[in-house]
């Protein structure tokens, strides 16, 4: 069925056997490309129609039929049965290759890109869960110091929005007989988790660096609820229900 070459190489029987199979598979159509490895080189076929065939002699029958024609993608000329295939025909089979290539890593890139959004939106719904259920029945609970003595720290996080950018913004205070002193300096935070996280942070290092102060540490939300509560004491800080 496939007298001729691939690029300089003459077609070998199992070429020959594979092309004879596409053939007479009846669910391949015209213009479906297979490709295959004989000998460790590339081999494409295409389902084509030709104009002719052989006969046992090897004398052509002129007509019409579903013949296969081969191409060898690593050389630049390939004899078939038929005719030698221009380059529009390596071009076709080049460009059917390059599509599902690009085709496929943009599906891929995709994929991944939709999975991992998806467990994000996930993980920050769950940790909006357990604040949630912390923080429920919780109304704005005003502290009285354990000693007006002693100065009072708190932590505040404050969310900020404009048409650009939304920052969360811990501002710490500090109380002197009830008078607010804030910090001269504001911790910042991208979210509302990462603005918890470091505020909790600050909290145990005050508690920490002033171990002798009775007053409790707390940190509260943006709606003024506490969320944790620390104590120094000399041993280490202690956290307290807020």
């Amino acid at each position: 069925m496939l007298p001729g070459y691939v690029g300089a190489k003459v077609i070998t029987t199992p070429i020959q056997r594979w092309a004879r199979s596409i053939v007479d598979d009846p669910n391949v159509n015209y213009n479906d490309v297979f490709q295959a490895v004989f000998d460790g080189r590339v081999v494409v076929a295409r389902v084509e129609h030709h104009n002719y065939t052989t006969d046992a002699q090897g004398n052509p029958i002129p007509g019409c039929y579903k013949g296969v024609t081969v191409y060898d993608p690593s050389t630049p000329s390939a004899v078939t049965q038929q005719t030698a295939p221009t380059n529009g025909g390596l071009r076709i089979v080049e460009y059917l290759f390059l599509t599902g290539a690009i085709f496929g890593t943009v599906f891929s890139v995709a994929k991944s890109y939709y999975e991992n959004k998806y467990q994000r939106a996930a993980a920050e719904e769950e940790t909006r869960r357990k604040v949630r259920e912390k923080i429920d029945g919780i109304k704005s609970n005003p502290y009285t110091p354990e000693s007006q003595r002693w100065p009072r720290y708190e932590l505040r996080l404050v969310h900020y929005r404009s048409q650009r950018e939304s920052n969360w913004i811990i501002r710490g205070i500090t109380f002197e007989n009830n008078i607010p002193i804030p910090d001269k300096e504001n911790t910042t935070a991208k979210n509302r988790n990462s603005a918890m996280v470091k505020a909790g942070e600050q909290a145990l290092k005050y508690a920490a660096d002033n171990p002798r102060n009775p007053n409790v540490v707390r940190v509260l939300d943006d709606n003024g609820r506490c969320i944790f509560a620390v104590r120094g004491h000399a041993t280490g800080p202690i956290e307290l229900e807020c």
